[in-house]
Protein backbone atom coordinates (compact mmCIF):
# COMPACT_ATOMS: atom_id res chain seq x y z
CA UNK A 1 0.00 0.00 0.00
CA UNK A 2 2.72 2.43 0.98
CA UNK A 3 4.73 1.61 -2.16
CA UNK A 4 1.73 2.38 -4.37
CA UNK A 5 1.65 5.88 -2.94
CA UNK A 6 5.35 6.55 -2.71
CA UNK A 7 6.38 5.59 -6.27
CA UNK A 8 3.89 7.83 -8.12
CA UNK A 9 4.62 10.60 -5.63
CA UNK A 10 8.32 10.32 -6.43
CA UNK A 11 7.57 10.50 -10.15
CA UNK A 12 5.36 13.54 -9.67
CA UNK A 13 7.91 15.21 -7.43
CA UNK A 14 10.59 14.73 -10.09
CA UNK A 15 8.31 16.31 -12.67
CA UNK A 16 7.71 19.27 -10.42
CA UNK A 17 11.45 19.68 -10.06
CA UNK A 18 11.61 20.01 -13.85
CA UNK A 19 8.98 22.73 -13.77
CA UNK A 20 11.09 25.62 -15.10
CA UNK A 21 12.14 23.48 -18.06
CA UNK A 22 8.50 23.16 -19.09
CA UNK A 23 8.86 26.57 -20.65
CA UNK A 24 12.01 25.56 -22.51
CA UNK A 25 11.85 24.91 -26.21
CA UNK A 26 14.48 23.72 -28.61
CA UNK A 27 13.63 25.66 -31.74
CA UNK A 28 15.06 24.67 -35.12
CA UNK A 29 15.30 26.92 -38.14
CA UNK A 30 16.32 26.03 -41.68
CA UNK A 31 17.50 28.66 -44.12
CA UNK A 32 18.63 29.13 -47.69
CA UNK A 33 20.16 32.09 -49.42
CA UNK A 34 22.12 33.46 -52.33
CA UNK A 35 25.60 34.99 -52.28
CA UNK A 36 25.37 38.62 -53.38
CA UNK A 37 29.00 39.67 -53.04
CA UNK A 38 32.46 38.24 -52.36
CA UNK A 39 35.77 39.93 -51.73
CA UNK A 40 38.41 39.50 -54.40
CA UNK A 41 40.40 36.78 -52.64
CA UNK A 42 37.50 34.29 -52.65
CA UNK A 43 35.36 35.54 -55.51
CA UNK A 44 37.06 33.22 -58.01
CA UNK A 45 36.30 30.13 -55.94
CA UNK A 46 32.94 31.13 -54.43
CA UNK A 47 31.10 32.99 -57.19
CA UNK A 48 28.30 35.45 -56.68
CA UNK A 49 24.96 33.75 -57.21
CA UNK A 50 25.96 30.54 -55.43
CA UNK A 51 23.36 29.00 -53.14
CA UNK A 52 23.85 28.44 -49.44
CA UNK A 53 21.68 26.37 -47.09
CA UNK A 54 21.77 25.38 -43.46
CA UNK A 55 20.00 24.89 -40.18
CA UNK A 56 20.52 25.44 -36.48
CA UNK A 57 18.77 24.80 -33.19
CA UNK A 58 18.73 26.98 -30.13
CA UNK A 59 17.38 26.80 -26.62
CA UNK A 60 14.88 29.56 -25.93
CA UNK A 61 15.20 29.07 -22.15
CA UNK A 62 18.79 30.40 -22.09
CA UNK A 63 19.06 33.50 -19.90
CA UNK A 64 20.70 36.76 -20.89
CA UNK A 65 24.43 36.31 -20.43
CA UNK A 66 25.51 39.83 -21.30
CA UNK A 67 23.81 43.15 -21.76
CA UNK A 68 26.29 45.64 -23.23
CA UNK A 69 26.25 49.16 -21.81
CA UNK A 70 23.94 51.01 -24.13
CA UNK A 71 22.45 54.44 -24.43
CA UNK A 72 18.73 54.66 -25.14
CA UNK A 73 17.11 54.24 -27.60
CA UNK A 74 19.19 51.06 -28.10
CA UNK A 75 19.03 47.94 -25.95
CA UNK A 76 21.22 44.90 -26.65
CA UNK A 77 20.67 41.51 -25.06
CA UNK A 78 23.14 38.67 -25.71
CA UNK A 79 22.22 35.03 -25.07
CA UNK A 80 25.45 33.02 -24.99
CA UNK A 81 25.84 29.33 -25.82
CA UNK A 82 22.23 29.20 -26.99
CA UNK A 83 22.89 27.64 -30.39
CA UNK A 84 23.35 23.93 -31.08
CA UNK A 85 23.29 21.54 -34.01
CA UNK A 86 24.56 24.07 -36.54
CA UNK A 87 25.10 23.09 -40.17
CA UNK A 88 26.06 25.19 -43.18
CA UNK A 89 26.24 23.90 -46.77
CA UNK A 90 27.78 25.63 -49.75
CA UNK A 91 28.21 23.45 -52.83
CA UNK A 92 29.71 20.14 -51.78
CA UNK A 93 31.19 21.57 -48.57
CA UNK A 94 29.53 21.25 -45.17
CA UNK A 95 30.42 23.05 -41.95
CA UNK A 96 29.25 21.61 -38.64
CA UNK A 97 32.13 22.03 -36.19
CA UNK A 98 31.12 25.15 -34.29
CA UNK A 99 33.59 26.33 -31.66
CA UNK A 100 32.11 26.49 -28.15
CA UNK A 101 32.83 29.30 -25.77
CA UNK A 102 32.39 33.07 -25.51
CA UNK A 103 31.61 34.85 -28.75
CA UNK A 104 30.19 31.77 -30.45
CA UNK A 105 26.82 30.05 -30.51
CA UNK A 106 25.16 33.30 -29.48
CA UNK A 107 21.83 34.91 -30.21
CA UNK A 108 21.59 38.70 -29.88
CA UNK A 109 18.46 40.83 -29.80
CA UNK A 110 18.73 44.54 -30.59
CA UNK A 111 15.78 46.71 -29.59
CA UNK A 112 15.39 50.19 -31.03
CA UNK A 113 12.61 52.12 -29.32
CA UNK A 114 10.21 54.55 -30.99
CA UNK A 115 12.52 57.50 -30.35
CA UNK A 116 15.31 55.91 -32.34
CA UNK A 117 15.94 55.34 -36.01
CA UNK A 118 16.62 51.99 -37.57
CA UNK A 119 15.29 48.50 -37.03
CA UNK A 120 15.05 45.91 -34.32
CA UNK A 121 17.44 43.09 -35.16
CA UNK A 122 17.80 39.36 -34.49
CA UNK A 123 21.38 38.07 -34.82
CA UNK A 124 22.77 34.53 -34.70
CA UNK A 125 26.53 34.09 -34.60
CA UNK A 126 28.65 30.95 -34.96
CA UNK A 127 32.44 30.58 -35.02
CA UNK A 128 34.04 27.51 -36.55
CA UNK A 129 36.66 25.19 -35.11
CA UNK A 130 37.38 23.35 -38.38
CA UNK A 131 36.16 22.78 -41.92
CA UNK A 132 36.69 24.49 -45.27
CA UNK A 133 34.65 26.05 -48.05
CA UNK A 134 36.32 25.73 -51.45
CA UNK A 135 39.62 25.27 -49.64
CA UNK A 136 39.24 28.38 -47.48
CA UNK A 137 38.95 28.13 -43.69
CA UNK A 138 35.99 30.07 -42.32
CA UNK A 139 36.10 31.86 -39.00
CA UNK A 140 32.59 33.15 -38.47
CA UNK A 141 29.06 33.00 -39.83
CA UNK A 142 26.54 35.68 -38.90
CA UNK A 143 22.90 35.93 -39.88
CA UNK A 144 20.74 38.97 -39.29
CA UNK A 145 17.03 39.63 -39.63
CA UNK A 146 15.71 43.17 -39.28
CA UNK A 147 12.20 44.04 -38.13
CA UNK A 148 10.22 47.25 -37.63
CA UNK A 149 11.41 49.07 -34.51
CA UNK A 150 8.17 48.28 -32.68
CA UNK A 151 8.72 44.49 -32.86
CA UNK A 152 10.92 44.03 -29.77
CA UNK A 153 10.20 45.41 -26.33
CA UNK A 154 13.10 44.10 -24.28
CA UNK A 155 13.38 44.24 -20.50
CA UNK A 156 15.13 42.27 -17.79
CA UNK A 157 12.55 39.47 -17.99
CA UNK A 158 12.71 39.01 -21.78
CA UNK A 159 13.55 35.57 -23.12
CA UNK A 160 14.31 34.23 -26.57
CA UNK A 161 10.93 32.49 -26.51
CA UNK A 162 9.29 35.93 -26.52
CA UNK A 163 10.83 36.89 -29.84
CA UNK A 164 11.02 34.01 -32.30
CA UNK A 165 11.96 35.49 -35.69
CA UNK A 166 9.29 35.52 -38.39
CA UNK A 167 10.88 35.74 -41.83
CA UNK A 168 7.65 37.02 -43.36
CA UNK A 169 7.72 40.04 -41.05
CA UNK A 170 11.39 40.90 -41.60
CA UNK A 171 12.34 44.02 -43.52
CA UNK A 172 15.86 42.79 -44.30
CA UNK A 173 17.54 39.39 -44.06
CA UNK A 174 21.21 38.86 -44.70
CA UNK A 175 24.23 36.75 -43.82
CA UNK A 176 28.01 36.96 -43.90
CA UNK A 177 30.75 34.33 -43.83
CA UNK A 178 34.29 35.38 -42.94
CA UNK A 179 37.47 33.50 -43.86
CA UNK A 180 40.86 33.64 -42.13
CA UNK A 181 43.03 31.08 -43.99
CA UNK A 182 43.50 30.25 -47.66
CA UNK A 183 44.10 26.78 -49.09
CA UNK A 184 47.86 27.11 -48.37
CA UNK A 185 47.36 28.09 -44.73
CA UNK A 186 48.14 31.77 -45.30
CA UNK A 187 46.28 34.35 -43.25
CA UNK A 188 43.57 36.20 -45.17
CA UNK A 189 40.68 38.53 -44.41
CA UNK A 190 37.95 37.68 -46.89
CA UNK A 191 34.16 37.71 -46.71
CA UNK A 192 31.11 36.63 -48.64
CA UNK A 193 27.72 38.21 -48.00
CA UNK A 194 24.26 37.38 -49.18
CA UNK A 195 20.53 37.50 -48.58
CA UNK A 196 18.10 34.83 -47.47
CA UNK A 197 15.48 33.37 -49.77
CA UNK A 198 13.90 31.35 -46.95
CA UNK A 199 14.14 31.19 -43.18
CA UNK A 200 11.70 28.74 -41.62
CA UNK A 201 10.94 27.43 -38.16
CA UNK A 202 10.58 23.67 -38.57
CA UNK A 203 10.21 22.50 -34.97
CA UNK A 204 9.71 23.58 -31.40
CA UNK A 205 10.10 20.85 -28.80
CA UNK A 206 8.82 21.67 -25.27
CA UNK A 207 8.78 19.30 -22.35
CA UNK A 208 5.50 17.50 -23.12
CA UNK A 209 2.60 18.58 -20.97
CA UNK A 210 1.46 14.97 -21.18
CA UNK A 211 4.15 14.03 -18.65
CA UNK A 212 2.54 16.30 -16.08
CA UNK A 213 -0.88 14.87 -16.83
CA UNK A 214 0.54 11.37 -16.45
CA UNK A 215 2.06 12.25 -13.09
CA UNK A 216 -1.22 13.75 -11.89
CA UNK A 217 -3.09 10.65 -13.01
CA UNK A 218 -0.73 8.31 -11.19
CA UNK A 219 -1.04 10.26 -7.95
CA UNK A 220 -4.85 10.40 -8.21
CA UNK A 221 -5.11 6.70 -8.98
CA UNK A 222 -2.88 5.84 -6.04
CA UNK A 223 -4.96 8.01 -3.75
CA UNK A 224 -8.15 6.38 -4.97
CA UNK A 225 -6.70 2.90 -4.43
CA UNK A 226 -5.58 3.81 -0.93
CA UNK A 227 -9.01 5.16 -0.01
CA UNK A 228 -10.67 2.05 -1.41
CA UNK A 229 -8.45 -0.30 0.59
CA UNK A 230 -8.90 1.81 3.72
CA UNK A 231 -12.70 1.68 3.41
CA UNK A 232 -12.57 -2.09 3.03
CA UNK A 233 -10.41 -2.41 6.10
CA UNK A 234 -12.83 -0.42 8.14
Amino acid sequence: MRLRVIVPAIIWGAMLSWGPASHAELVTYTFSGTIDSATSGVAGSIPVGSSLTGHYTYDTSVSVTYQPPSTPPYIDQVYGRAMTDFELRLGADILTDVRPGPGSQIITLLDVDAAGSGNDRYLADAKFASGTISGFSPSRFTLALDFPFTTFNLDSSSTLADYLPDFQQSTLSQFSLDFYLDANGNSIDETITGSFTSFTQVSAVPLPAALYLLGSGLVLLSGAGLRKRSSRGS
